[in-house]
């Protein structure tokens, strides 16, 4: 189990680096298109295989199969971003000025 938590400890920066990316990328809605393809990039830079794209509109998922029988872990995430202007100040804020709260 340790050699586990070595590897993920060592995946962290790069974790944080696509959590920023996709942050600063905002997609709303169903037009989650960059999203996509930004989580199957890494996917096949990871050698996994058994991608399928376009699941309910730009949805992925992906079986990472491991050497031995045992338990099964699902994970499922949101990939839109709320439809509003982010106004933190922070280095990894959107990029997208154009996201406005919607008219009531």
């Amino acid at each position: 189990m340790s050699d586990v938590k070595n590897k993920a400890k060592a995946l962290n920066p790069e974790l944080v680096n696509w959590r920023r990316h996709i942050h600063q990328n905002p997609e709303v809605g169903f037009e989650t298109a960059g999203t996509e393809a930004f989580i199957v990039d890494r996917l096949r830079e990871m050698s996994i295989d058994d991608i399928r794209q376009g699941v309910a509109g730009h949805g992925v998922t992906a079986l990472i199969k491991g050497e031995l029988p045992g338990k099964v872990l699902g994970i499922r995430a949101d990939i839109d971003a709320l439809n509003m202007k982010e106004d933190t100040g922070l280095p990894f804020a959107s990029t997208n000025d154009y996201m406005q709260c919607p008219k009531a």
